[in-house]
């Protein structure tokens, strides 16, 4: 008699839950400054962006960028080492008595139509998106998708720091393109260029930074009353409204506080008057800063500015 045998195969099939990899060097920080394309004695020179810009790339109209920068500043054009121009550099500004003092090693200065991108993970607890910036403006773009900003852009050219947020609360805990696009301006003559400056630090967060105020300003109106200022936020609100002929100035104004019980703050400046003899050479900034809410929260420093000329 045969003994059959029977053999039992047993499958195991394993699950895995793939995440996608987490965003590299969000502050520039992580740039490999050994092997430079072109070199000087005071360790300037050029270098290839996936050294220097590690982990993005970086594209124009025209396509990739090969080169760019390091301590450059202003970037100067780099197309010697490819067929596009890069003006762009990583900086190490300390020091040097640079309008920007780097979160760090390292800091970007870009211009031209520019954009930065790279692809990785939302963390799951993030809920805004922030960056430091100046002297320009930039965009941002999560799968090709434009986010709104949630604090007014510091005027363009001025030698102030400032930080910028955006809701990116729908991308949590997802893979998706990250794309920061150099700003643009537009001339009196309604040409369009580009408006890039330093950018730095770019972060996500759980919450929002308590000194942050969702203050959203109208465009100011002048009448033969006066530059009438208007804006939302957080009702029971106590600003305190400043003035200054420059954003670097030491001295601001106090022009009196203001409250409202709903969401619409107004305010009326009688110094500048349409008609009047100043109104032509007149130019004045104007910032909020929050004496007290009902909420509790520390009052904060400059939430907003605009610029009335």
């Amino acid at each position: 008699m045969k003994t059959r045998k029977i053999l039992f195969g047993i499958a195991v099939m394993t699950i895995l839950h793939v995440h996608g990899a987490p965003f590299r060097n969000l502050g520039f920080d992580e740039a490999k400054t050994n092997d430079l394309i072109v070199a000087w004695p005071n360790q300037t020179g050029y270098g290839y962006v996936s050294n220097l810009l590690y982990g993005w790339e970086a594209t124009s109209p025209n396509g990739n960028y090969i080169s760019m920068g390091l301590d450059l500043y202003p970037p100067i054009d780099g197309s010697l080492l490819g067929p596009v121009s890069f003006l762009a550099s990583i900086t190490h500004s300390r020091g040097k008595g640079w309008p920007f003092l780097p979160e760090g090693k390292y800091e970007l200065v870009i211009s031209g139509f520019t954009s930065i991108t790279q692809t990785g993970h939302v963390p799951s607890d993030a809920k805004y998106l922030t960056y430091r910036y100046t002297l320009g403006y930039f965009d941002v773009k999560l799968n090709g998708q434009l986010l709104q900003k949630l604090v007014p852009d510091m005027p363009i050219r001025t030698f102030a720091n400032s930080s910028q947020y955006f809701d990116v609360s729908a991308f949590t805990g997802h893979e998706v393109q990250l794309e920061v696009v150099v700003g643009t301006s537009q001339t009196p003559t309604g040409e369009i260029r580009p408006a890039g400056g330093i950018l730095d630090s770019i972060q996500f967060l759980p919450e929002l930074p308590t000194t942050v105020h969702f203050v959203k300003m109208q465009q100011p109106r002048i009448t033969r009353e006066g530059l009438t200022l208007t804006w939302t936020a957080p009702p029971r609100t106590v600003f305190r409204v400043e003035s200054a002929y420059t954003l670097t100035s030491p001295y601001w104004l106090s022009l009196g506080p203001i409250s409202s019980s709903t969401e619409e703050y107004s305010f009326l400046d009688t110094r500048l008057v349409q008609g009047s003899a100043d109104f032509v050479n007149f130019q004045q900034f104007y910032r909020l800063n929050v004496v007290s809410r009902t909420t509790g929260l520390n009052p904060t420093v400059e939430s907003s500015a605009t610029q009335a000329q």
